[in-house]
């Protein structure tokens, strides 16, 4: 997997992840989706995230081989997995920069959450090939 295989960019976005979703046949794994502006933002579970002008929103889609063959009690393990190595990977890239990791998904700098991070699965038919971070 290469992070940035492809860039998709544009002035201005709705839904990042719903922009994502419609290019995930074509997209190759890693693409890159860039918005200069994102007019809807969501957080955990439901919440809006407010974006502010400056902020970078990055949208990735993953299609990792084994993803796809995944079922019962062994995806939600691996989605874990996944979140726990792209949140600690980001983190690792930041710290740097006095950023720090708020787990789960939460980018922290000076005890205030300045970021975060969500996954969806995308499914086609009874498997989920890919997921939007």
């Amino acid at each position: 997997m290469i992070i940035g295989k492809k860039l998709y960019r544009t002035k201005e976005c709705a839904d990042s992840m719903a922009w994502a979703r419609e290019h995930i046949a074509t997209a190759p794994d890693g693409s890159v989706f860039l918005a200069d502006a994102l007019t809807h933002a969501r957080g955990r579970q439901g919440r809006e995230w407010q974006v502010y002008d400056g902020q970078l929103c990055v949208t990735l889609i993953l299609k990792p081989p084994t993803l796809a063959v995944l079922h019962g009690d062994d995806l939600p393990i691996r989605l874990n997995q996944l979140n726990m190595a792209v949140c600690v990977g980001i983190a690792q890239a930041l710290k740097p920069y006095g950023i720090g990791l708020k787990w789960p998904n939460d980018f922290v700098f000076e005890h205030k959450k300045i970021g975060g991070m969500l996954l969806q699965l995308v499914w086609q038919g009874a498997v989920p090939p890919s997921v939007i971070v």
